[in-house]
């Protein structure tokens, strides 16, 4: 069992919809967070002691904390765009900052009452950049915490303990989330870069075979444009002459037709070891996770470019069609020559779809050798693509033409 990995690969690849969820998932847990930060100090609030005039407003601006928490936290989860909204920010920093000057000095848990500043801080950074500007906002934000707290406790012992108690509490919860959301951003970014990546390798072949073309074909180009434009001057001076320079003019553009077919013979050629690793290259740019089961040495050559085929058609319909995680391909030599193709996340229109022309041509190209090729699905959630050739089949199948 073989598995081609780089270093750099992480031991399960992340598919398609876990990405869509993770832009989601900071934005679902801050606003978790801002839920939280509002509810427990409301309960502090009413089992402390007797309810009065100061805990309601003490509420109303607890209310007001959280609401625009939410609304700057949670307003990636629905679509559309929205504004950021710095007065939203401010006025719910403010609502914090005046719920902790009022409740901090005086509750029995002060580090709860410092949880709707911390979160009010969070909305400041959340979507920061740099980390130089949002260290800065933090060290701002606590600085606050700590003037606040130790003017509302009148410069007491106990508030200063306090005041240091909330900025301990926000710069810890902050730099949990910003890490949070670094991390984030760094998988979406690592997927864009796997995408990249797959491109660039398709533009680096398709430069190479203008290269190899230009570096053919260049020379003699040139020598025929040269020649041809002093033919009608020879053919008034001397006619035989001419006769022989067309002659000439004849076998270079014969060469240079030759050199031309036999660059894009190399260039069509379907090596089947080279279609394992391409395939394997492309599906986990895309997500999924693939594995090899066997050897491309295990088939013969003569037969090995249908392979080639089958591999690359496999691969193009799970790119195409299918939206799931896995891959495994298996190559067998006993009794017959087989290559299978599964992969999971089978989409509602592979199965009973109209007739791939792809997949028809590979079918008459295998029966040719007395082959067949197959494709089904499996327990509703599994695609399978096979093709067998019998032992003993050869074939000239060093181009494999689309």
């Amino acid at each position: 069992m073989a598995e081609f990995r780089t270093p750099l690969d992480p031991p399960h690849p992340v598919d398609r919809s876990t990405l869509r969820w993770i832009e989601g998932y900071a934005a679902l847990t801050q606003s978790a967070l801002a839920l939280i930060a509002g509810f427990l100090p409301l309960q502090q609030l009413l089992g402390e002691r007797q309810w009065s005039g100061g805990d309601t407003a003490k509420t109303l601006l607890l209310v007001v904390s959280t609401g625009c928490s939410l609304w700057l936290l949670g307003r990636s989860l629905f679509p559309g765009k929205h504004p950021r909204r710095a007065h939203i920010r401010v006025i719910g920093t403010v609502a914090a900052l005046i719920f902790w000057a009022f409740d901090g000095p005086v509750a029995e848990s002060a580090w709860i009452s410092a949880l709707p500043i911390a979160v009010g801080i969070i909305t400041w950074v959340e979507s920061e950049q740099s980390w130089r500007a949002a260290v800065v906002r933090i060290a701002a934000g606590c600085s606050l915490v700590v003037l606040v707290g130790v003017a509302a406790g009148a410069g007491s012992g106990r508030s200063i303990a306090v005041a240091g108690m909330g900025a301990g509490i926000c710069a810890g919860l902050t730099t949990a989330v910003l890490c949070q959301n670094w991390v984030s951003r760094l998988v979406l970014t690592l997927d864009q870069l796997r995408a990249v990546s797959a491109d660039l390798a398709v533009a680096r072949e398709r430069l190479r075979f203008a290269g190899d073309l230009h570096d053919i074909q260049g020379q003699h180009l040139q020598v025929i444009a040269l020649e041809a434009g002093l033919l009608p001057k020879l053919l008034a001076k001397d006619p035989d002459a001419a006769v022989e320079r067309a002659r000439r003019l004849q076998s270079l553009a014969t060469a240079a037709l030759d050199e031309m077919h036999a660059v894009v013979h190399d260039y069509r050629a379907v090596h089947l070891a080279e279609e394992l690793a391409n395939a394997v290259r492309i599906l986990e740019s895309a997500g999924v996770g693939t594995r090899i089961d066997g050897s491309a040495e295990d088939i013969p050559e003569s037969i090995a470019p249908m392979f080639g085929l089958l591999i690359r058609e496999g691969v193009t319909n799970i790119i195409r069609h299918s939206r799931g995680s896995s891959c495994s391909v298996t190559i067998s030599a006993q009794p017959d020559y087989r290559v299978t193709i599964l992969n999971d996340g089978v989409s509602g229109g592979v199965e009973g779809a109209g007739p791939d022309r792809g997949i028809a041509g590979l079918q008459d190209r295998f029966a040719e050798l007395g082959g067949t090729v197959r494709h089904r699905c499996r327990n509703g959630r599994e695609h399978e693509l096979s093709g067998m050739i019998p032992a003993g089949a050869t074939a000239n199948c060093g181009e494999g033409r689309r």
